[in-house]
């Protein structure tokens, strides 16, 4: 897994009918997502806390949550692997939305507490650490609109309180 902002060298060598030729070195650098990607801004992880922003047009309605970068990605594989080429990432994460997320009428900060109730789920669960995605997708006229926001975030790990000696 590539690093977001990181440098890489990529070598390259070619061989034909045993004769190894010459080959080559280039030095790369992979690009750095920003945090602002549109109905959601300002992802904050804090402990085990995770705030951003939903950014809506007045009168919008979107739907929002979070979720486990591991699940996200296990049901990516399934759902592409069941589409093969009609597969549609928007469609992918409309679906997601549908099972977990919760509705928002109006911009603001929304923060999910580690261990307070969900809507959709028994309780919010976060976990030190961990790898998360902040998912949102505008709903009008009781259909998905536009291109569904997908923004990674990391739980920060908790600090241990030792006791004084």
């Amino acid at each position: 897994e590539l690093k977001e902002g990181t440098s890489y060298t990529i070598f390259t060598a070619a061989e034909r009918k045993n004769i190894l030729y010459d080959g080559d070195a280039r030095m790369v650098t992979t690009l750095v997502v920003p945090k602002t990607l549109g109905l959601i801004t300002d992802v904050k992880p804090e402990g085990v806390n995770v705030t951003y922003n939903i950014n809506l047009p007045e009168n919008a309605i979107c739907y929002h949550t979070y979720i486990e970068k591991w699940y996200y990605d296990y049901e990516l594989m399934v759902a592409m692997q069941t589409a093969g080429t009609e597969f549609d990432k928007n469609a992918f994460v409309y679906n997601l939305l549908a099972d977990y997320g919760i509705a928002c009428e109006a911009s603001g900060a929304f923060t999910w507490y580690a261990g307070a109730e969900h809507p959709s789920r028994k309780v919010v669960s976060l976990t030190p650490g961990k790898e998360y995605y902040a998912l949102a997708a505008g709903f009008v006229d009781g259909g998905w609109s536009g291109d569904a926001c997908i923004v990674p975030s990391r739980c920060l790990p908790q600090l241990a309180h030792l006791p004084r000696i």
